[in-house]
């Protein structure tokens, strides 16, 4: 009876999905209407002032690759590095409830000898987190080396933070794990090439440590939604589960003419030629990701257009005009996508301007290009990728087109597996069909045997047996002569 159950379930599915390509533009344009992104204050508690960040290493760390994320949380407040700087994109914070924050490095505890394993749960992570101590306005961030398994882990999360409970009150606490060896693709990108999609060239991380860097990145993220949103009654936008926060409302955008896939404008050093877009203390450079900014309500990154401009006008030139020969030699349809980062970074132009290739991964692009016009059906896949981007870090839509695929072919799977067990079931009735008739038709051959039988033995009692008059004189004639 189960696979019968899910052939059921199957082939209705398979049914309404195929009364739903009748309306699927309309969905699909439904869809890509673009939401306004907007972040709620729900009137809760926020953390601002002078915020206190204590750290938990837990694992193996180098004394350099803890330098860089302290150097980077020093330079959250700090007013001595030159634009564009880690301090100008924390200040985005000051527009928020509760005025500016500043942040200081506090206690660091170092847990190197693995005291709760290499695989943690949620409550272990809280349980280090309080190793910190639990003070007012401060956040416990416990940071776990790149051989620690975390419950998530590369699976639905890079980081996150919430609310802890002492015996005198809560606090506030973040994780972030180093992904290098674990899931670079999905928590150190840009500086490694992605799980799926398009596999582009990586950045070079600025500090050298694609790791570390990654963590800066995730690291940047938590600390601004702790700030903002520290006992899930702050700053968000949609559901209190699962809300889009001030950095994760913005995920994969690091600069002017971001898109699914591409980072963004940024600055590249001369000498290394790593990617980054602020400068921190000593000297250090990061890549940031932007955030939400309540004047303006958008995303914004950390550095201006004008200062990646600014750093290399020469080569711009040349990009521009390699560019615009790509343009005009791919056709209306990727003239009219108008991206913004086309005419000023060559490798984006170059992946932009596949343009079949984009058409064939997004959404079937050719079907809508038959039913729309060309100029709305590219504007309605850009919309869509720009809506669903904050749901994904990487590829936006891509991410939801590779969920559908897998969930396409699990179905595919359970239909093939109740297709074979209605097989099965059917071979088996047949069998068991042929196993009936046959025990009937034994059985009648049985019945008629015996019948016949019976006539025999009634035939022969009714002549041996039973004499008749004339047999019985004839028998007895010889005995009176």
């Amino acid at each position: 009876m189960a696979p019968i159950y899910h052939l059921a379930i199957l082939s209705s599915l398979l049914l309404l999905s195929s009364f739903s390509r009748v309306a699927s533009t309309r969905k699909l344009t439904a869809l890509a209407e673009q939401q306004p992104l907007v972040l709620k204050y729900h009137n809760g508690q926020l953390l601002s002032g002078n915020v206190t960040v204590n750290l938990v290493w837990y694992g193996k760390f180098s004394p350099i690759q803890r330098s860089i994320v302290v150097d980077f949380l020093k330079s959250l407040s700090s007013a001595k590095t030159p634009p564009p700087s880690v301090s100008s994109w924390w200040r985005t914070t000051e527009a928020y409830e509760g005025g500016p924050r500043s942040v200081a490095v506090g206690n660091e505890v170092l847990d190197e000898n693995y005291s709760l394993g290499k695989s943690l749960q949620t409550p272990q992570v809280i349980s280090l987190a309080s190793k910190a101590g639990i003070k007012n306005n401060a956040v416990n961030v416990v940071l776990t080396s790149s051989d620690v398994v975390v419950d998530g882990f590369c699976m639905s999360r890079c980081g996150t933070h919430g609310a802890g409970r002492s015996k005198e009150s809560k606090f506030a606490y973040a994780w972030v794990g180093n992904s290098e060896s674990q899931c670079p693709g999905q928590c150190a990108w840009p500086f490694h090439q992605p799980i799926y999609g398009p596999q582009t060239p990586p950045l070079v991380a600025p500090n050298g440590d694609v790791g570390v860097d990654g963590m800066v990145i995730n690291l940047a993220t938590v600390l601004a939604g702790t700030v903002t949103n520290p006992f899930n009654n702050g700053y968000y936008q949609g559901s209190s589960d699962a809300p889009l926060e001030a950095v994760s409302a913005c995920t994969g955008i690091f600069g002017k003419g971001s898109y699914p896939g591409y980072p963004g404008e940024v600055l590249v050093d001369k000498t290394s030629g790593a990617s980054y877009n602020a400068i921190g203390e000593n000297g250090r450079k990061y890549l940031l990701p932007a955030m939400w900014d309540p004047k303006t309500t958008t995303c914004k990154a950390s550095i201006a257009p004008s200062l990646v401009r600014q750093a290399s006008i020469a080569p711009s030139l040349v990009r521009q005009t390699a560019c615009r020969t790509k343009l005009r030699a791919t056709g209306a349809c990727c003239t009219n996508l108008r991206v913004t980062g086309c005419l000023s970074h060559k490798a984006a132009c170059d992946r932009r301007l596949s343009h079949q290739a984009w058409c064939d991964r997004r959404l079937s692009h050719q079907a809508w290009c038959d039913r729309l016009p060309v100029a709305r059906s590219c504007k309605l896949i850009m919309d869509y990728e720009a809506n669903s981007r904050i749901r994904d870090p990487v590829y936006g839509c891509a991410g939801t087109v590779c969920h559908l695929q897998k969930q396409v072919s699990e179905l595919q799977a359970e239909l093939a597996k109740a297709q074979a067990g209605l097989a099965s079931m059917q071979s088996q009735q047949q069998n068991l069909i042929a196993l009936i008739c046959m025990e009937m038709a034994q059985s009648q051959e049985q019945v008629l045997h015996r019948h016949q039988q019976q006539q025999l033995q009634q035939q022969f009692i009714d002549t041996s047996c039973f004499l008749d008059e004339y047999s019985l004189g004839s028998t007895w004639e010889p005995l009176w002569t």
